[in-house]
């Protein structure tokens, strides 16, 4: 016996079309059951996960003992940390060293970093607070 167009487009017409005992057309009915099934699949994974979670801890894993004197607390940095890196004065002095320009002609991101740099090399602090001064809010 041979599959033909026809006969899957009959198949799948009669499967469409057709109503079990209740009345109730087939294929409504087998969506609502894989709806259902895949709803509590879900549902199930998600108390799975939340069980899992809610129940592991340090407590469930073994039995060390944390009391005080099993771990060394440092007392003193183990590397020398500088306040600032050659990369950090690098940038801060490459954004000081640009003059003042006007930002609503060569961009916001640009004048900001100017005046950050500027700030941050502690370099014309008057210039800087008297250019933000003069500017006006828009918006």
């Amino acid at each position: 016996m041979s599959l033909t167009a026809g006969k899957v487009i009959g198949i799948i017409n009669n499967v469409t079309t057709s109503k079990d005992s209740t009345g109730k057309n087939r294929l409504f009915s087998w969506l609502v059951s894989a709806f259902v099934l895949i709803a509590l699949i879900v549902l199930g994974l998600y108390a799975w996960l939340w069980w899992l979670t809610a129940n592991a801890s340090v407590s469930t894993h073994g039995t060390v003992d944390l009391g005080p004197g099993n771990i060394e607390i440092p007392s003193t940095r183990r590397e020398p940390t500088a306040n600032q890196s050659a990369l950090t004065q690098s940038v801060i002095q490459h954004w000081a060293d640009q003059d003042f320009s006007d930002w609503q002609l060569e961009g916001k991101v640009d004048m900001v970093r100017v005046l950050i740099g500027k700030l941050a090399a502690k370099r014309d602090i008057e210039a800087v607070n008297d250019y933000i001064l003069a500017a006006h809010v828009r918006g």
